[in-house]
C-alpha cells in the first residue's frame, strides 16, 4: 500500500511537469469596479511565523484595511474585534491621523499582537489560526463596516480579497501587506497544498524519475522492515500507554509524530488528531509559539532541553508542564527526531508563586517606601536586638543591616542613646499598641531629628517583634526655624504624611490604591480603581509624570516630584517612586508609593524668594544685585559695550526714624524705591545694598545717558515731596560711575567710584544749604 501511494504521487508530479504551472496561476487583479464604496478588510495573516515583520522586527499577525474611495479616511476611533460577541473589543486610538489615515486607493496594516503600547497600529488582541471572525465597526458603534468569517489558516499564508475590495477570497503564497493583492493565490486550501507539494518537489522530479526503478527494487526490503518496525512500535506503544508521564515525538520544530495515551488524555485529543499534525492545529497560537521556541532550541543545540510551559488541558484549565526534550542524533550529528516528556507541576508552582508574590510585594514596600523601616526582635526579658533595616533607614542613619544585625540598641548607639531607644521600645510593649514620638539621635550621619512610629507584632499574646517606621525631619525642622525668623507664619508648615501605596498596570491605570489616598486627593480608593493615574496629574506636569513612568518601566528607581489636582481643585506637590514587578504568566505591573511634599516644596520656594529679594521693598537683595552686576560686566567685556551704575543714599532716614518712628522710616524707604522704579527703564535693575543704600544698574547706558535718568529721579522726588504732605521730605544723594571694558576695572572699584561721587554730592548739598534739592547738576559721574 505504501509503495502504491508513493508511485501515485510520483505519477502526479510527472503530470504536473507535463501540464506546466498555468493551472495554478490566478488571474491578476484588474482594478475593475467592485461596487465597494467604503473601507474594508482586504487581507490578513493569522499565523505569521517568519513572513512579515513589524517595525520592531517581530513576526506578528496582521490585518490590512483597504480604502477604495477617492478621499482620505482616518480609522482612528474605529472598533475592531476578533469575537462576534464582543465587536467593541478594541478601539483604534484617535489623535494620530499621521499614522491612522488611509489615502485614496491606499492600504493600512494593523498588527494583531496584544502590544498596544507599541503604537496606535498595534491591537490589543491576536488572531487564531484555527479560525474565527474579524469585525470592523464605525465609531458610532452602530454601523458594521466589514465582517470576515474564516476557517483554519496555514502558517505564513495570507487570506485576501481578489481583486482588492472584491467579494472573492483566496490564499496568497506571497502576502502583500500594505499593497495590492496581486501575488500568487489559490481559491482553496486543497489547491494550495497541491501547489506547495509541487513547488517543493518540482526541482527533484528528474531525480525521482531516475530513482523510481531503485525504489521498486527496495520495495520488498522496505515492506519487511515496516513489519518489523510495526512490531517494535507496538511494543513501545504498549509500554508508553501504561505510564502517567506524558510522552510524544517530534520530527521537526512543530510536527508531532506520535503521542502516548497520557498526553492525548491531557489534551483531550485522539491519536489521529495529534499524529503527523502541526501543533498549531490543536494548540492556541501563544501556546504553539512557546512550544516551538523550546523545540527550536533542542534542534539547534542538539542537546537535552528542559522548559516549563503553560498549556490548556481538555477541561480548558491552564496547566504548567515541566517538559524535557531529548534529541535522537544520526551518525552525522543531525537531529532525526526528538522525544518529549512532561510532568504537570501546576499545583506546586502555584503555591510557590503565591509565596513569592507575597514576598515580592513585601520587599517592594519594604525597600521602596520613602520612610525608614527597622525591625526589632524581642527576646526573653524584653531583650531588644536589631533584625533588619530598609535602604531608606540605612540612608538617613548611616547604619547598615550587616553592622547592626543581632546587636542591642546600646551596642549600636552607646549607653545613653541606647537606653533612650530601649525605653521607647518598652513603652510600645507595655501599651501593646502603636506609639509615635520625636527624638534626636546621633548616628554615623551625625546628629539628626527623627519622627518615629512603633508597632508591636504579637504572636499568641506575646510581643515578639517591633516594626519601626521613622522619617528624618532635620531639614524640615531647619526650614521651620528659618521661617519663624521671617514671621512665625510658617511654624507648623511641615507635617508627617503617611505614604500612599498603589499598583498600576502598564497603561498607568490603578489596580490597587490604599485608602489614605482620600486624605491626599479627596478621592476614595474605590473611585480611582480602573482610572488612569494621569487623571490626577496637574496638566503642566503631565510630561514630567509620563517620563518618570517610562523610566520605571525600564526598571529605573529614581523618585519623581510632580503636582496633582485634588477633588476640590487644590494643587499639591507629591513625590512618587515605583518598581516594575513581573510574575510568570501574569501581566507586569508597577507597585509604588506616593507622599505629599507640598509644605516642604512651598517652604523651599519661600526660602528661595527670601534669598533673592529684599523683604521690605521687594527689589533684589545685595547678594543677587552684585551677582547681576558681575554678569553685566562680563557681557560688556564680551560685547565691548559700556554700562553705568548709580550709588543711592537716603540723606535723612535717621532723622525720620528718630522723629517719627521706624515704621515711618520703612514707609519712606518704600516710597523712595517706588520713585526710583517709576524713573528707570525696564532693562534697569534696583538692588538694596542695606539700610538706606541702593544700587542702580543701567545696562548699555553711557554716563551722560545715566545722568538723564538720575535727573528724572530727582524731578519725581521733588514732585512726590510736594504732593505727599508729609512732615518731612525724602532726600537722596546719587553718584554715578561708568564701566568701560578697556579699563578692566573690578566690580568693587566700580562701586567705590560711584560711592565716592555720591558722597561728593552729599557734601556739596551740606555746604550749599541754600540750594534746591531738585537741582541735579551734570558731571556727577566719572568721565
Amino acid at each position: 500500500m505504501w509503495l502504491f501511494k508513493q508511485s501515485c504521487w510520483i505519477i502526479f508530479l510527472l503530470s504536473l511537469l507535463i501540464l506546466g504551472t498555468n493551472i495554478f496561476t490566478p488571474e491578476a487583479a484588474n482594478g475593475a469596479e467592485t461596487g465597494v464604496t467604503q473601507i474594508c478588510i482586504n487581507e490578513f495573516m493569522a499565523s505569521n511565523i517568519n513572513m512579515t515583520a513589524d517595525e520592531d522586527g517581530d513576526y506578528d499577525d496582521w490585518i490590512e484595511i483597504y480604502n477604495p474611495t477617492d478621499r482620505e479616511i482616518d480609522v482612528g476611533g474605529f472598533y475592531i474585534s476578533d469575537h462576534e460577541d464582543d465587536p467593541f473589543r478594541w478601539q483604534i486610538p484617535g489623535g494620530n491621523p499621521e499614522q491612522t489615515t488611509i489615502p485614496p486607493g491606499g492600504f493600512l496594516v494593523l498588527w494583531a499582537d496584544e502590544e498596544p503600547e507599541e503604537g496606535p497600529l498595534h491591537l490589543g488582541f491576536k488572531l487564531s489560526s484555527s479560525g474565527e471572525n474579524i469585525i470592523l465597526t464605525s465609531p458610532d458603534k452602530m454601523t458594521v463596516i466589514d465582517r470576515v468569517n474564516f476557517d483554519s489558516q496555514r502558517s505564513c499564508i495570507s487570506y485576501g480579497r481578489v481583486p482588492d475590495g472584491g467579494k472573492n477570497w483566496e490564499f496568497f503564497v506571497n502576502p502583500t501587506p500594505g499593497a495590492s493583492n496581486s501575488g500568487l493565490s489559490f481559491a482553496s486550501l486543497e489547491k494550495l497544498n497541491l501547489y506547495q507539494a509541487y513547488a517543493k518537489n518540482r526541482s527533484a522530479v528528474t531525480i525521482i524519475a531516475v530513482l523510481i526503478s531503485l525504489l521498486l527494487l527496495l520495495a520488498g526490503v522496505l515492506y519487511y522492515s515496516r513489519l518489523k518496525l510495526k512490531k517494535v512500535i507496538g511494543e513501545q506503544t504498549l509500554l508508553l500507554d501504561n505510564i502517567q508521564t506524558q510522552v510524544w515525538y517530534l520530527k521537526d520544530i512543530c510536527t508531532y509524530v506520535k503521542a502516548n495515551w497520557a498526553h492525548c488524555e491531557f489534551l483531550g485529543k485522539s491519536r489521529e488528531e495529534l499524529e503527523n499534525r502541526s501543533l498549531y492545529d490543536f494548540l492556541s497560537k501563544d501556546e504553539a509559539e512557546t512550544c516551538v521556541k523550546g523545540n527550536r532550541a533542542v534542534f539547534d543545540i542538539k542537546k537535552q532541553v528542559k522548559t516549563e510551559e503553560w498549556i490548556l488541558n481538555k477541561e480548558g484549565e491552564k496547566r504548567l508542564l515541566a517538559i524535557t526534550r531529548i534529541p535522537k542524533l544520526t551518525k552525522d550529528k543531525r537531529v532525526e527526531y526528538v522525544v518529549c516528556s512532561a510532568e504537570d507541576i501546576t499545583k506546586q508552582r502555584k503555591n510557590e508563586e503565591k509565596l513569592r508574590k507575597l514576598l515580592v510585594e513585601y520587599e517592594t514596600i519594604f525597600n521602596k517606601t520613602q520612610d525608614g523601616i527597622f525591625l526589632i526582635d524581642v527576646g526573653e526579658n524584653n531583650k531588644f536586638t536589631f533584625r533588619r533595616l530598609n535602604p531608606e533607614f540605612e540612608r538617613i542613619t548611616g547604619l547598615t543591616t550587616a553592622a547592626v544585625r543581632g546587636k542591642t540598641p546600646v551596642e549600636v548607639a552607646g549607653e545613653e542613646l541606647g537606653a533612650q531607644m530601649e525605653a521607647n521600645y518598652r513603652n510600645c510593649i507595655e501599651e501593646n499598641r502603636a506609639i509615635s514620638y520625636r527624638e534626636e539621635l546621633e548616628f554615623p550621619v551625625g546628629k539628626r531629628i527623627y519622627d518615629t512610629r512603633l508597632s508591636p507584632v504579637t504572636v499568641n499574646g506575646k510581643v515578639v517583634q517591633i516594626v519601626g517606621i521613622t522619617r528624618d525631619i532635620t531639614d524640615l525642622v531647619s526650614v521651620q526655624k528659618e521661617l519663624e525668623k521671617k514671621g512665625k507664619q510658617y511654624q507648623n508648615l511641615v507635617e508627617n504624611i503617611n505614604d500612599v501605596i498603589f499598583t498600576v498596570d502598564l497603561q498607568g491605570r490603578f489596580m490597587y490604591i490604599s485608602s489614605n489616598i482620600e486624605k491626599l486627593s479627596g478621592y476614595t480608593s474605590e473611585e480611582l480603581l480602573g482610572k488612569a493615574f494621569a487623571q490626577l496629574v496637574y496638566p503642566d506636569d503631565l510630561s514630567l509624570f509620563q517620563e518618570g513612568f517610562k523610566k520605571i518601566l525600564k526598571n529605573a528607581v529614581e523618585p519623581v516630584e510632580f503636582r496633582i489636582v485634588t477633588r476640590n481643585g487644590q494643587i499639591k506637590y507629591v513625590r512618587a517612586s515605583g518598581q516594575l514587578v513581573t510574575e510568570n504568566n501574569e501581566k507586569p505591573e508597577v507597585t509604588g508609593s506616593m507622599s505629599d511634599v507640598s509644605e516642604k516644596k512651598r517652604a523651599e520656594l519661600k526660602l528661595q524668594e527670601y534669598a533673592t529679594y529684599d523683604a521690605l521693598t521687594g527689589v533684589y537683595n545685595r547678594r543677587v544685585g552684585l551677582a547681576i552686576l558681575e554678569e553685566k560686566r562680563k557681557t560688556a567685556d564680551r560685547e565691548n559695550s559700556v554700562f553705568s551704575i548709580c550709588y543711592v543714599d537716603m540723606d535723612n532716614l535717621k532723622m525720620i526714624n528718630d522723629d517719627y518712628g521706624h515704621k515711618e522710616g520703612d514707609s519712606a524707604i518704600i516710597s523712595a524705591v517706588d520713585i526710583m522704579k517709576s524713573s528707570i527703564r525696564d532693562a534697569d535693575v534696583i538692588c538694596r545694598l542695606g539700610g538706606d543704600e541702593f544700587l542702580l544698574i543701567f545696562p548699555g547706558c553711557s554716563l551722560r545717558d545715566a545722568e538723564i535718568i538720575c535727573a528724572r529721579i530727582e524731578q519725581r522726588l521733588n514732585e512726590f515731596n510736594s504732593a505727599a504732605r508729609k512732615p518731612y521730605k525724602i532726600k537722596m544723594s546719587l553718584g554715578l560711575a561708568e564701566y568701560r571694558p578697556l579699563e578692566k576695572v573690578s566690580i568693587e572699584e566700580l562701586i567705590f567710584r560711584a560711592d565716592r561721587k555720591m558722597y561728593e554730592r552729599k557734601r556739596k548739598k551740606e555746604i550749599n544749604t541754600q540750594g534746591r534739592s531738585g537741582d541735579f547738576p551734570l558731571g556727577l559721574g566719572d568721565e
